[in-house]
């Protein structure tokens, strides 16, 4: 999730100049195969099905509740919630083109940052990692129950292991 994420602020910078999140403004728009990276990678840093970030913290706070550990249940949900503020701002900028806070808001469509930006996207072999990165995180959530039981099994096959957990 965090390669994915990174991957895309690379693109946003490397092609498009990029740096600040006031600089999103409608950017989303205008790059769509980055966008669609871009969320898939932050909807699994929130928590959102069927991505693998959803799956993982599903489990960890599962373990949490079985294990009397409100701690780190309550820490999960805090992180998601703060997740969620984040890039739902970010999304909001980039997807709709709002502006931040201190932006004057003209009335003329040729200062619009969604009518400015070019139409475009970052060349094939940026896009390449982006997209696999994002496909992996998909794939990963949607078959994390066939990747648990292969886990599983390889844990309770292994000597190693189950010495451990003996």
């Amino acid at each position: 999730m965090t390669l994915c994420l990174f991957l895309a602020a690379g693109i946003l910078f490397q092609f498009h100049g990029i740096r600040e999140i006031g600089d999103l403004g409608g950017f989303f728009k205008k790059a769509p195969v980055t966008s669609i990276g871009f969320t898939i990678a932050a909807l699994a840093m929130i928590g959102i099905p069927p991505t693998c970030g959803f799956f993982s913290k599903f489990y960890l706070i599962r373990g949490g509740i079985e294990g009397g550990r409100w701690e780190y249940v309550a820490a999960l949900l805090i992180s998601s919630l703060i997740h969620a503020v984040l890039f739902f701002r970010i999304f909001e900028i980039a997807w709709f083109g709002k502006k931040t806070a201190g932006e004057s808001s003209p009335d003329s469509r040729q200062d619009d940052p969604v009518e400015t930006l070019p139409r475009r996207e970052a060349p094939l072999h940026a896009l390449l990692p982006l997209v696999a990165a994002a496909a992996l995180i998909l794939l990963t959530g949607i078959f994390n129950g066939q990747i648990v039981e292969v886990l599983r099994l390889a844990f309770e096959t292994s000597p190693a292991v189950a010495s451990h957990l003996k």
